[in-house]
């Protein structure tokens, strides 16, 4: 009997997997495994499966203070290191079992004229022997060292120990493995919440240096100080957190250009006063109460502000009046109705989380795009003059 109280159970919690997304045989397998019996098909439902199987482990405090890893500060003697294979190729030679020490050894003669060296996946047992060695290599511009095998912090240290070149390392956050010269991250992954960001899991986000593109919508996320690591930011998505109350970090990502930041529980926007490039920014379902630090904005060219009742109702007037091509959306319910996602800069910046590289019409100028280059674009404001026309129309027949 209770073989097949399991099968019904397991077959709910399939269906409703399916219904999150596409159910992997492990979900399956794990759903079967752990499934109580004392629960009934009808309470297994969508919010029973992510409490159940995708619920967040225990937040850890990320640390990042690496006072208490030792990093040597001058160079080893020259005399004690030579290469193993002269005559040959660094390419040619069989490094399997080697450590990162030893493939350093392999380009000793070039440490005058290198500037790239690949250690990605060679251990580092001996971190002052490696860095004493890697300080004899003054041309490098960039190090891979993902997958060496040292902590975050040990990592970060030999970062910040050599200032004049970049280290590439990677990290971890739930089963996101994440390498530190990644140019966009999104933490999407379709209808399926499998984990939820928190602030500290975006902490991490201070050793991408080269980060343009940022979507951490849909999380737990509740502090922003984790943006005053993220300088070059150009896209920024926080949507739907229900959990940030201040933007006032946003101060430090003086280059955004498209911001989506609806659904949240913040009062206060004026610190987007302070990204003069704003070109597209969502702000729909906040709690703000004056629109007028965006007067400033000479290059914004869309706002969405449905459900947002506590701005003063002259302010729309006022924006038109300074803005008046501006795409001002603040009837149609949806907070990306009408348009917000049928913009090139909306598939540009698909593009760019797509391709981990910054899309064009996001490079250092803001790119104005015109209607007349978007044959497709709605127009709400259109939209709703059209239909006051046909309601004027039907009302005098």
């Amino acid at each position: 009997m209770k073989k097949l109280i399991a099968l019904l159970l397991i077959s709910g919690v399939c269906t409703v997997l399916g219904a999150c997304g596409n159910a992997t045989d492990d979900e399956i397998f794990q759903a079967y495994q752990t499934i109580d019996l004392n629960v009934s098909v009808n309470q297994i439902t969508g919010e029973y499966i992510n409490q159940k199987f995708y619920s967040n482990p225990p937040e850890e405090k990320i640390v990042i203070d690496a006072s208490d890893v030792d990093i040597p500060v001058e160079a080893s003697e020259t005399d004690s290191y030579s290469n193993p294979y002269p005559g040959y190729l660094p390419e040619e030679v069989d490094k399997t079992g080697w450590t990162a020490s030893q493939v350093l050894d392999l380009y000793w003669d070039q440490r005058d004229t290198i500037d790239f060296i690949d250690l990605s996946k060679y251990p580092v047992p001996d971190v002052t022997e490696f860095v004493h060695k890697l300080r004899n290599f003054t041309a490098l511009t960039q190090v891979d060292m993902c997958d060496t095998g040292l902590t975050v912090q040990q990592m970060n240290a030999i970062n910040e120990a050599f200032p004049d070149f970049d280290i590439i390392f990677n990290f971890r956050v739930s089963y996101w493995n994440l390498r530190t010269d990644r140019q966009a991250f999104s933490t999407y992954q379709g209808n399926v919440i499998v984990y939820k960001w928190t602030s500290a899991d975006a902490m991490n986000f201070r050793y991408c240096k080269d980060l343009y593109a940022l979507d951490l919508g849909h999380n737990a996320i509740g502090s922003l100080d984790f943006l005053e690591y993220c300088p070059n930011l150009r896209i920024l998505i926080l949507a739907d957190n229900y959990g940030i109350k201040d933007l006032s970090p946003i101060e430090y990502c003086p280059k955004l250009q498209y911001v989506e930041v609806f659904m949240e529980s913040f009062t206060d926007i004026s610190v987007f006063a302070k990204c003069p490039d704003l070109l597209d920014l969502n702000v729909c379902y906040t709690q703000f109460t004056d629109l007028s630090p965006l007067y400033g904005l000479q290059h914004l060219e869309r706002l969405w502000m449905v459900g947002c009742w506590k701005m003063p109702a002259e302010q729309k007037t006022e924006m038109m009046e300074i803005f008046p091509n501006l795409v001002l959306n603040t009837y149609h319910p949806g907070s990306t109705d009408w348009g917000w996602r049928e913009h090139p800069r909306y598939y540009a910046m698909r593009n760019t989380f797509a391709s981990d590289t910054l899309n064009e019409l996001f490079f250092e100028e803001p790119t104005t795009i015109t209607n007349a280059t978007n044959p497709d674009w709605v127009d709400p404001n259109a939209v709703i003059e059209e239909e006051v026309t046909d309601e004027n129309e039907n009302g005098e027949d």
